[in-house]
């Protein structure tokens, strides 16, 4: 749409903003990751706009989402050490700064979230 239009679409623009489709809120998240039609019926999907899906790790975070980008990252956490980690990004992102990949990456490190052992 920016492209064609030569006009900023804001983020927060229904359908075709950035965050049209990324989640950060615990229980939201959580719906979403066990089934997208819970927050995004099939009328409308992501794909259907050539968008994508985003968990956004920040103050609102609840553990599904912590769990899913540690494991997508290659991580094997057990219980304890998601809510440890969950408890960091938290804490991080109640100073208004949402957490990345290479953060995540250091709390689980810092943690001891072991990465998943690849089988050959």
């Amino acid at each position: 749409v920016e492209a064609k239009s030569d006009v900023r679409v804001p983020a927060n623009k229904p359908v075709v903003g950035d965050n049209a489709f990324a989640h950060e809120s615990g229980i939201h998240a959580a719906g979403v990751i066990e089934n997208a039609d819970t927050f995004e019926p099939g009328v409308m999907t992501p794909e259907m706009v050539g968008a994508s899906r985003e968990l956004v790790l920040g103050k609102h975070t609840g553990t599904h989402s912590v769990r899913r980008r540690l494991v997508e990252a290659g991580f094997d956490p057990t219980d304890t050490e998601v809510r440890e980690v969950t408890r960091r990004v938290k804490d991080y992102g109640a100073g208004d700064e949402q957490v990345t990949g290479e953060r995540l990456a250091e709390f689980a490190r810092d943690v001891g979230v072991r990465r998943e052992e690849v089988r050959v």
